[in-house]
């Protein structure tokens, strides 16, 4: 009978539960005594749940749910004021304690949180967290377990305590007050679900102390408060309105506020006041030299990365996570399937998934999830378990067991690395090119990362090296392309049109000269030469069909296409007969000749890579090559006999460093300090050029001393040229100073009577240009022989002459017929031999100073001393009786900086070596050892330069080409003077180091090869993951500690504090020479007493 009546009274309370709950004005279920019922949470070993509370009382049963009565529980309550969370998952019971003061009468966030052994519990901003220690994590059965119940227990767990894994619960005291947006998420529903009481609690009875009395309130359904405990509302009942309706969309959770119903967007793809927005997640493009960088703080037990990608490349580092030893988890394309490699301690695992006819460089994205979970088999031994899949459709798992106890996260990197051919396990051995987005990064389900939107915002604890561009730029056959410096170029398919064909392309720059196009024959000797090139902002085609060449200008006379707007240039060539188009101007032209073929075998080059690679013969009527002058700006929409070219392909195969793949727009670089030492500045396309012709200084912004030497009447340089020149263009400046009225400064020689020569008569410059019975005379200038320094500048483009000297410009551009080749076979500078019978005046020998000798980008007063140590193939032989005068002056300080610890770097933009290599610095130091810089690349190429033993270090990689120059002077130059190095590669094979303006080292490869740099330009020192890969190049233990000053490489003098893309607190402007001392000496002291 006694059970009959339990029983029946416990189906009486059940029956009375309906899902009508007492509510609050903002949708909370109040609980006066009462408490609700929930759905099960199927917690597993994954899962959240939360609420929010707000009470007057400080202690009080908030939540109580277990596995039906065996171990595991969570119980959450307040304890004066204070939230605690007391659990078991089978181990022993765990406490976690979050929050103070939380009776305050507002609202207050409570959250349970579990991610495998690891379980948070966070109040507001405040969170603790534990791990368990039992091997087997899940939360029961769903079968078993117990209901979820708030603010109290139910009475007819009185009589059976054995149900509950926590029968002490019972005795709680209930919460008074009110809760509200009790969200779970779990197993069952993997994403947040709002939940909604499934009792009416105000037909529950109510408690007090720690024993219930029934009072069973049959007078209402419902309770109303006001938005306080127990404040009522007039004018009849209210429901919550997040149940009443629902705005939220995607997924949103409807959240019941004091102000109406919010949606809070758990679906991270939509935003908005109802989730209804489909959100711009962070993405970037990845050309191949960016990625990002975050170092980890700890371990994990498990975590999970989910990215989408898209990408038209076969192969390519996805992420590489690990540390410095034996542990990583590495993601990345090749032969276009994903391939993951995983080792934790002494086990491995190697997936690979590439499903039949199905490729992921397809440029469709595509989502790829990694997880990992360590799972214990005995104290010192587990299982690492990883699963990957593909699409959510594609998909491999395996596991990996090792005396191991959780995984060491190490660092990250994202889309690449600076080496990611020397990092552990890679199969990818290249950087990253396409787009990623959507990153996605958990750690034991506590800690969340989106790295591309951190990278994005710019937070601190992550490195993003490179420009990247946090959008999507989806690289296509109309992208366009941006040739960065004169010597940029891409080797493009060939032209085939054998009789016939067509080339159309777009363009857009805002300099005046540059190569544009350029293809020929297999040698010198094969038929076959097509061009297109700009000069002084008008465009000229240049076709040879094996009879001679034809030189068409086919823009307009009145207008110049070097105006910053893009440019449309087509050419259509039937047999001889030539059309061309320059936006809506067209031309037509004959090639000359009885030829009707074209043969061109080399490909086409976009333009100009360096003399080498257009053999040695180079055609006059090529005016940019003979200048040495490639096109800088954009080109897109190149269609090549009908079929589009992708240029953002092939830069992004050949050299994506100083051919971007984009067109940014030129902006206004020259500044009233860009040029240094009076050089003058004129813009180029995102680039500054600075004429230094006026100037005691050269370099690509005026700030390096121009060697000086002297001369006196017997003394001369002399250059002789690989074979006969025949130019139709020159472009010559040099200075000189001299008290002598009359003198020979220049004149070519040759077999044939032409002639140019500059001389000194009666203190005015004269020159002279004799081709066949042709002669022109250009006299410019006065008094020059007052030993001051003076500059002449002399420019001819065929017909028209401009003799500049110091400030006065002369012109003479009277027609010469068709004598426009000048041909010669070498020059001399400051003398002649004696009894020379072809001079064009008898004059004397130069008796003088002179500086920067150039004649079409060739220095050479610099090749005179670089042929002391041999002679470049593809370069004049010269030699010099002249001497060197050492100039007694302090040098000329730009940009300089202090490096005050040997264990800190700045990062630049990389090095743009890929056709000619040139770096200048100067450094004073007093430690003998350090790193100057280094620069990584594709397939383990890299430049670096360093100090070792108090002397000069360069090793340069290039394929499999290693290049080693060191000085071998007597003296060490770690004396805490000012010295200059200056890396320089002469010719396509010939690579030099000058020292002081001497040459140090000289060497040479055997056959030309372009170096592939990208990545950072470290610059004092490198990260330590990347000395210690490259520790077999890197002699130096650590980097560069002292003063650096007037560091130029790509065209540019970079202010190493102010554009350092990777800055260090530990570099300070100028140079501290006190500051250095006492620094050294304190580290001296610090050494003896050690």
């Amino acid at each position: 009978m006694t059970r009959t009546t339990t029983t029946t009274t416990a189906m009486t309370a059940i029956a009375v539960w309906c899902v009508a709950a007492v509510l609050g004005a903002a949708g909370g279920l109040v609980l006066d005594g009462t408490y609700g019922q929930f759905r099960k949470w199927n917690a597993g070993v994954n899962g959240t749940l939360e609420m929010e509370f707000k009470t007057r009382s400080p202690n009080g049963l908030l939540m109580y749910t277990d596995d039906g009565g065996t171990y595991d529980f969570f119980e959450l309550k307040m304890v004066e004021g204070t939230m605690r969370l007391r659990y078991n998952l089978g181990a022993g019971a765990q406490i976690l304690m979050a929050g103070h003061d939380l009776y305050d009468g507002r609202w207050h966030r409570a959250a349970i949180e579990r991610r495998g052994r690891v379980t948070a519990l966070t109040v507001d901003n405040a969170t603790s967290a534990a791990a368990s220690a039992g091997k087997e994590l899940q939360f029961g059965r769903l079968a078993s377990n117990s209901a979820v119940y708030v603010g109290g227990m139910p009475g007819w767990y009185n009589g059976r305590l054995t149900r509950l894994a926590l029968p002490s619960v019972i005795f709680e005291p209930r919460f008074s007050g009110a809760v509200r947006n009790i969200v779970y998420t779990d197993d069952f529903y993997p994403y947040p679900r709002r939940q909604t009481a499934v009792t009416d609690t105000a037909r529950q009875p109510k408690c007090t102390g720690t024993r219930c009395r029934r009072t069973l309130n049959r007078e209402k359904k419902s309770k109303v408060n006001g938005g306080g405990i127990n404040g009522n509302r007039r004018g009849g009942g209210n429901s919550d309105a997040c149940e009443k309706h629902d705005p939220c969309q995607h997924g949103g959770i409807c959240i019941s506020t004091d102000d109406g119903p919010k949606c809070q967007c758990r679906d991270k793809n939509f935003e908005g006041a109802y989730c209804e927005i489909d959100k711009i997640m962070a993405e970037a493009s990845f050309t191949g030299g960016e990625f990002l960088k975050y170092a980890f703080d700890g371990n994990t037990e498990g975590d999970s990365f989910v990215l989408h990608f898209k990408t038209k490349k076969p192969a390519g580092l996805l992420y590489h996570m690990g540390d410095d030893s034996s542990n990583y988890l590495n993601v990345g394309i090749v032969t276009g399937g994903i391939t993951v490699t995983m080792r934790v301690g002494t086990g491995s695992l190697d997936m690979f998934i590439k499903p039949n006819r199905i490729r992921f460089d397809d440029n469709q994205w595509h989502k790829i999830s990694v997880t990992r979970k360590v799972q214990g088999i005995s104290a010192v031994t587990s299982f690492c378990k990883l699963a990957v899949t593909v699409d959510e459709v594609y998909g491999e798992q395996g596991s990996s067991a090792g005396a191991f106890t959780s995984l060491t996260l190490g660092y990250l990197y994202l889309g690449g690395s600076e080496n990611t051919v020397a990092l552990p396990g890679t199969k990818a051995s290249t950087n990253f090119v396409g787009c990623i987005r959507k990153v996605e990064y958990t750690s034991d389900g506590v800690n969340k990362y989106d790295f591309l939107e951190m990278g994005k915002t710019g937070i601190s604890t992550i490195q993003v090296y490179g420009r990247l561009q946090f959008s999507c730029q989806d690289f296509g056959m109309d992208d366009p392309v941006c040739l960065s410096t004169p010597r940029s170029f891409l080797m493009l398919p060939n032209w085939d049109g054998t009789t016939s064909g067509s080339i159309s392309v777009k363009f857009r720059t805002n300099e005046p000269d540059g190569l544009l196009f350029f293809s020929r024959g297999q040698t010198e000797h094969t038929s076959g030469i097509y061009a297109v090139e700009m000069v002084d902002g008008r465009l000229y085609v240049y076709l040879d069909l094996g009879a001679g060449g034809t030189r068409a200008e086919v823009s307009s006379e009145k207008t110049k296409v070097n105006d910053g707007q893009w440019h449309e240039f087509s050419i259509w060539r039937n047999d001889r007969d030539i059309h061309c188009t320059v936006d809506d101007y067209s031309s037509d032209f004959t090639t000359n000749g009885d030829s009707n073929q074209l043969h061109l075998q080399n490909g086409i080059m976009l333009g100009f890579g360096g003399r080498a690679v257009y053999h040695k013969k180079i055609p006059s009527g090529v005016w940019t090559l003979s200048l040495e002058t490639g096109f800088v700006g954009c080109v897109r929409d190149l269609v090549l006999d009908g079929v589009a070219i992708n240029l953002v392909s092939s830069s992004l195969e050949q050299d994506h460093v100083s051919v971007t793949p984009h067109c940014p727009e030129s902006t206004n670089s020259c500044k009233s300090d860009t040029c240094y030492n009076g050089g003058i500045c004129h813009e180029g396309w995102n680039r500054v050029i600075c004429d230094c012709s006026n100037t005691e200084y050269a370099g690509a912004t005026c700030m390096k001393e121009s060697s000086m030497y002297s001369f006196n009447g017997t003394q001369y340089v002399q250059a002789i040229m690989p074979e006969k020149m025949t130019t139709q263009v020159e472009d010559m400046y040099f200075r000189f100073k001299t008290n002598r009225p009359l003198a020979v400064l220049m004149k070519t020689f040759d077999s044939s009577w032409d002639r140019l020569e500059i001389a000194l008569i009666v203190g005015k410059i004269r020159l002279a240009l004799k081709i066949g019975d042709k002669e022109k005379v250009v006299l410019c200038g006065s008094h020059l022989d007052d030993n001051n320094w003076h500059s002449v500048h002399y420019i001819r483009r065929a017909h028209e002459i401009r003799l500049k000297v110091d400030n006065v410009t002369v012109k003479n551009d009277s027609d010469m017929e068709d004598k426009i080749t000048l041909k010669w076979q070498g020059l001399l500078v400051g003398g002649t031999p004696p009894k020379d019978p072809d001079a064009l005046a008898n004059l004397p020998s130069f008796i003088g100073s002179m500086q920067q000798f150039i004649l079409n980008k060739i220095n050479y007063f610099d090749l005179a001393k670089i042929s002391t140590r041999g002679f470049p193939e593809d370069l004049p032989k010269v030699h010099m009786t002249s001497k060197y005068q050492k100039q007694e002056k302090p040098p000329s300080l730009v940009n300089t900086v202090t490096f005050l610890s040997k264990n800190t770097f700045i990062g630049l933009p990389p090095l743009k070596a890929y056709s000619r290599m040139e770096v200048y610095y100067r450094f004073k130091t007093k430690h003998t050892s350090g790193l100057f810089f280094y620069n990584g690349g594709k397939h383990n190429d890299f430049a670096l330069a360093e100090l070792i033993n108090g002397h000069i270090l360069i090793n340069i990689r290039s394929g499999t080409h290693v290049i080693r120059l060191r000085d071998s002077s007597k003296n060490s130059y770690s004396d805490n003077y000012w010295h200059s190095v200056h890396l320089l590669q002469i010719s396509a094979t010939m690579f030099c180091l000058l020292i002081d303006d001497q040459v140090a080292s000289i060497a040479t490869i055997s056959r030309p090869h372009n170096i592939q740099l990208n990545g950072m330009f470290y610059v004092g020192g490198v990260p330590k993951e990347l000395h210690k890969r490259q520790s077999k190049h890197i002699h130096s233990r650590h980097g560069f500690e002292g003063c650096m000053s007037g560091l130029e490489y790509n065209g540019e003098s970079p202010d190493m504090v102010e554009n350092a893309t990777i800055p260090s607190t530990l570099i300070t402007v100028g140079c501290d020479g006190k500051f250095m001392d006492r620094l050294h000496q304190s580290r001296n002291r610090t050494k003896k007493k050690f």
